[in-house]
């Protein structure tokens, strides 16, 4: 919940939390209001202004922990004074945060004390019940310590089960006073990097940490609070920077118990080293970035395919090529609702057969893709499914153009716990028999059980053990050496699953050293091992995605100025790893060796430019021409994004390349014959009018001989149908030229302006609006224009609108003629309808489709004609957005 006394900064607020993930945010414009509200009890956390009217923050603050407890508390607010900050902790904050700054920053810090408050208070939860354990346990020690204190042989036999425990744990442990520390095990001296006890004892643990936390508080007086909330409150926990003797720092987590020894307050801090775990998740996260931007950088449309048909993962080209975002594709949208019904049938049939591991599926074949706009496009697919999965991934090219040109080709010739619970370990011992004599209640968690009574004096092995047999390789290594350390087993859940465990073990013995069996600690390393494993996984599918994708992956190392390449690229250059000396090559010698002479320079600039943006997201590509090791020139593209360093220098540079020389010499084959064509229909259409000026021409000298009224009404009948062939030429010389620029963006008042009708008027919601569109398009808008005076009868004024809408630009023509029937609103769209040239409306729609823009007439017959042109997302623009 967000309460604080301006609109503004509650929406604002609420915005930057919700779009970092996870959260939920109810904003109150009051304290008052927040208090009345139902919802406040099951909100995790609460931020507060502090000056508001009526009740402030520190009185709100106040309310909240009388009546609802400790729930998280954030004072969020502008006023700085050390007075505010003072009220503020001493009554319960979690923490005080000033306004003020850069907003991404300022609420990222907040989003982020959110989080810690949240966790440290589930934390506490969670401590609070192993407290009221520690209390019953303790109970129950005095009982036993008043039995025990008969036999002082008693005593100090437990006194040596708990040094031994203490000894053998797997954590560092340190027990220290208000003092300094005054005891530790073996594992904290090594920890910490120090050989003796009486060097570590009676230091504080600000004297084995750095100056400064990474939040910037200094250790000295931040660990002084974890201390005193331990003593408040019985326990604490949190991550800490801890600083070896040889000054090398390391992360660690620590958890502390307050408790009394011998009428002594004492804290006990359990440290674990996070170093590994770290080093793990940082592996995991750089690996998938790097391969994220290598499947975001494939130059297609490539998505990732569950075996239900559904798009689990999808890349921006392939938001552009379907008009979705990625948001409303991933896990929301099958393939199968891209692909036109005619199409579908076998393309599920290949689906099925690819999951049956049948070696007759396709990887390449072509299918019609509908997008969101309706406009059906012609993309030639690549699929195949990841091994050892039933996921497929599966790239598409959209191929419309060169299937038109194909099309217009072929048209051509035809028409177009307890202390022990304390730590997170588990302690164990067992006697010599191998039964199960004392454990810690942590062993119920690990395994599902619901009470010790249930594990006591059973066998290890036969109980615990997912094989029994597998213990024995630990029996066999104590009788080697008398102690093991960090022993993987597989124990058994109560449920039956197995639990992946290390255990450090060794024998305990009597007074006489007789061996009375085996004790030790076990950890709990399901969630590491299940780290490893999705490193291991995420790395290899998307290696193997790159790999079906055809792509050559490559990796720029700034600090070394070396390109490291696959074995794929090596075969685009003709070449292999090994003739080459590896497969990191010198950026000079890979440029010099490799790349085209006069692309060199573009080559060199685009690397410079890359290595120097500030932009994490950085992505770009260039196409250049390869110079094979065997003379050959090739044709690449290369797209390629950049990893950023701790200080924001780019350290990485990695990216995909890809043969495009055959798609090159196919466009240019296109054009070619698209030349020649308009060639040929430019030459015909000449001969033809020539042939029909003659022909009207020699009709007119006819008629000036008086014929007879039937031959005169012939005459006029040919002089008509040449006059409808000029037309239709004229309308073929228009529609040749469809197409063959590139689309570019125009200026909408310009167009309308150019047009130049006196009638037209353009509203001011489209000022300063831009469409990506076809260069015809003033055609559509002159068109628009003349048939409304045409056949509008009387039509004085001619009004373009535009609207925002869902995902689209509607830009409307509105006239205020006579408007059209109702049965011809879908039929005047065809090729040859109307009274004049009927191509006027067919050509518009034609030019339109080509960026994916729709047209219809929606006016209201007797009131005028109404035509809406649908513009998706991505195909305008409103340039002043951008200033």
């Amino acid at each position: 919940m967000y309460v604080d006394d301006e609109p503004g900064l509650l929406e604002i607020g609420k915005l930057f939390i919700e779009q970092s993930g996870g959260f939920t945010v109810e904003t109150m414009k009051s304290a008052e209001e927040a208090l009345k509200s139902t919802i406040i009890r099951s909100c995790d956390a609460i931020v507060s202004d502090y000056q508001m009217p009526g009740m402030d923050g520190i009185a709100f603050l106040k309310e909240i922990r009388n009546t609802y407890g400790d729930i998280p508390f954030i004072l969020f607010t502008g006023r700085g004074r050390e007075e505010v900050v003072i009220d503020a902790i001493n009554n319960g904050a979690d923490f005080y945060i000033q306004k003020g700054g850069d907003p991404t920053a300022q609420f990222a810090e907040l989003t982020h004390r959110i989080r810690q408050a949240v966790r440290w208070r589930h934390a506490e939860k969670e401590l609070r019940a192993a407290n009221e354990q520690i209390t019953a346990s303790e109970e129950e020690l005095r009982t036993q310590y008043d039995e025990l204190a008969k036999s002082g042989q008693q005593i100090r036999e437990r006194e040596a089960q708990f040094r031994a425990f203490f000894e053998k744990s797997q954590d560092a442990l340190i027990l220290s006073t208000t003092e300094g520390f005054f005891d530790c095990n073996e594992q904290a001296l090594q920890l910490f990097g120090f050989g003796s006890r009486e060097v570590f004892l009676h230091l504080h643990p600000s004297d084995v940490s750095p100056p400064a936390q990474p939040d910037g508080q200094g250790s000295l007086a931040a660990a002084n609070t974890h201390i005193s909330q331990a003593y408040r409150d019985g326990k604490d926990h949190f991550e800490w920077v801890h600083m070896r003797r040889d000054g090398n720092t390391f992360p660690a987590e620590v958890f502390l118990s307050a408790f009394e020894i011998q009428g002594r307050r004492v804290v006990l801090a359990s440290v674990r080293d996070m170093t590994v775990r770290r080093q793990t998740e940082d592996a995991l996260r750089e690996s998938e970035l790097k391969y994220r931007t290598i499947f975001e950088n494939t130059g297609t449309a490539t998505v990732l395919i569950e075996e239900d048909t559904t798009i689990s993962l999808a890349n921006s080209g392939f938001e552009h090529l379907s008009g979705y975002s990625r948001k409303e594709i991933e896990n929301r949208k099958k393939w199968t609702d891209f692909v036109v019904m005619e199409d579908l049938g076998r393309m599920l049939a290949q689906h099925r057969a690819r999951r049956q591991q049948n070696e007759e599926a396709l990887r390449h074949y072509e299918f019609r893709f509908r997008q969101r706009s309706g406009v059906i496009r012609q993309v030639f697919l690549t699929v195949d499914v990841i091994p050892g999965t039933t996921r497929s991934i599966a790239s598409m090219q959209d191929i419309t153009e060169r299937k038109l040109a194909e099309e217009k080709l072929v048209a051509a010739n035809t028409e177009y716990t307890s202390l022990l619970n304390q730590i997170q370990d588990v302690y164990y011992r067992s006697d010599r028999e191998g039964r199960l004599v004392r454990a810690s209640r942590s062993l119920t968690e690990l395994l599902g059980y619901d009470d010790l009574g249930e594990l006591i004096g059973r066998d290890i092995a036969d109980t615990f053990y997912f094989h029994p047999d597998d213990r024995k390789p630990l029996l066999e290594s104590l009788a080697v050496s008398g102690k093991v350390t960090e022993f993987e087993v597989t124990l058994k859940h109560k449920n039956g699953t197995p639990v992946l465990a290390s255990t450090s073990t060794h024998y305990y013995y009597d007074k006489d050293g007789t061996v009375l069996g085996v004790e030790g600690t076990i950890r709990d390393i399901t969630g590491r091992r299940k780290t490893e494993n999705a490193l291991r996984e995420s790395q290899g599918q998307l290696l193997n995605a790159i790999d079906l994708s055809q792509l050559g992956s490559w990796e720029y190392e700034t600090a070394t100025d070396v390109f490291v390449f696959n074995d794929r690229i090596f075969s685009l250059f003709s070449t292999t790893a090994e003739k080459e000396g590896g497969l990191r090559i010198p950026s000079d010698m890979f440029i010099r060796r490799f790349v085209h002479p006069d692309d060199k320079g573009r080559f060199r600039e685009a690397l410079m430019a890359a290595l120097g943006t500030n932009d994490p997201r950085f992505a770009s590509n260039l196409d250049f021409r390869l110079v094979r090791s065997d003379g050959e020139t090739r044709t690449m593209t290369a797209r390629y994004g950049v990893i950023m360093g701790a200080g924001g220098k780019v350290t990485r540079i990695y990216g995909a390349v890809q043969d495009i020389t055959e798609s090159r010499a196919m466009e240019e084959a296109v054009r070619e014959a698209n030349r020649k064509l308009n060639l040929l229909n430019s030459i015909t259409r000449h001969d033809m009018v020539n042939q029909l000026t003659l022909l009207k021409g020699y009709a007119q000298l006819a008629g000036m001989k008086n014929p007879d009224h039937a031959i005169a009404d012939f005459l006029e009948k040919i002089t008509s149908a040449a006059t409808m062939i000029e037309r239709q030429l004229a309308f073929t010389k228009t529609y040749q030229e469809l197409g063959i620029k590139a689309p570019a963006w125009s200026d909408l008042s310009q167009i309308v302006k150019n047009v130049g009708r006196k009638e037209v008027r353009c509203s001011r919601t489209c000022a300063a609006t831009e469409i990506f569109a076809d260069p015809m398009i003033e055609k559509v808008f002159y068109n628009l224009f003349d048939n409304a005076i045409r056949h509008g009868e009387k039509v004085t004024e001619i009004i373009i609108r535009c609207e925002r809408g869902a995902g689209e630009l509607i830009i409307s023509v509105e006239d205020n003629g006579i408007g059209i029937p109702s049965p011809e609103k879908e039929k005047i769209f065809g090729k040859g309808y109307g009274r004049n040239t009927g191509f006027g409306l067919f050509l518009a729609k034609e030019i339109l489709l080509l960026t994916g823009i729709t047209i219809h007439e929606t006016g209201i017959p007797g009131q005028g004609a109404r035509f809406e042109m649908h513009v998706p997302k991505g195909k305008y623009r409103f340039p002043r957005d951008h200033h």
